[in-house]
């Protein structure tokens, strides 16, 4: 029997890099090493040949984002990032994660283990489309500790790394897209930048 990653997280993992082509794949991985092959683990086989879990590298990519997919998407069974652990049996509600890995490089999925979690091919990512812009965004919005979810949708519309910090490197792409547009390279998004990004501007 050959082993392989179950269909629905080949999907989510498909998504993800499509949607940050450029993010880090060091800490990727679905089949278990001989650790996990030792300890029962979703990243073993099962009787089917599956393995039910994915490890999608945290640089470069909205954690938030995919968590919250996970959290919406019919297979998952449980999320562990950052020493939380979102679980379904307790309504993906996070709680603090004690294994020895704190799962802090890279965002653990482990899907149900049935074959139609394996087999479903439901998108995880909602597209990134229009957006209602209710304010000025600008340098120093959002922390790691809090991050900001306009920012995130910023930096995704621009196709830089995803953390809710509107940091130097955030001002830099907004100024570059700003003079791509021909308009006043500040590095703040207010009316005109948002209605370049396509956004909906509902700010004052």
């Amino acid at each position: 029997m050959t082993n392989k990653l179950a269909p629905s997280l080949g999907i989510l993992r498909d998504e993800v890099s499509k949607r940050w082509p450029d993010r880090s794949k060091a800490s990727d991985g679905w089949i278990g090493d001989a650790r996990h092959a030792a300890a029962v683990s979703d990243h073993n086989p099962n009787v089917r040949g599956m393995v039910n879990a994915i490890d999608i590298t945290a640089q470069g990519v909205d954690a938030n984002a995919i968590i919250a997919a996970a959290k919406e998407h019919a297979s998952t069974n449980y999320v562990v990032y950052n020493r939380k652990i979102y679980s379904r049996k307790d309504g993906f509600v996070a709680r603090a994660y004690t294994g020895s890995n704190p799962h802090t490089s890279h965002i653990h999925i482990s899907i149900l283990q049935t074959s139609a979690a394996e087999n479903n091919k439901t998108p995880w990512l909602k597209p990134v489309g229009k957006y209602n812009l209710l304010g000025h965004l600008q340098r120093g919005m959002g922390s790691k500790a809090r991050p900001h979810a306009d920012v995130s949708k910023l930096q995704q519309a621009l196709k830089i790394s995803a953390d809710g910090i509107f940091g130097a490197a955030t001002e830099a792409a907004v100024k570059a897209f700003q003079r791509k547009c021909k308009l006043m390279a500040d590095g703040v998004v207010g009316e005109k930048t948002a209605r370049a990004l396509g956004w909906t501007w509902r700010g004052k």
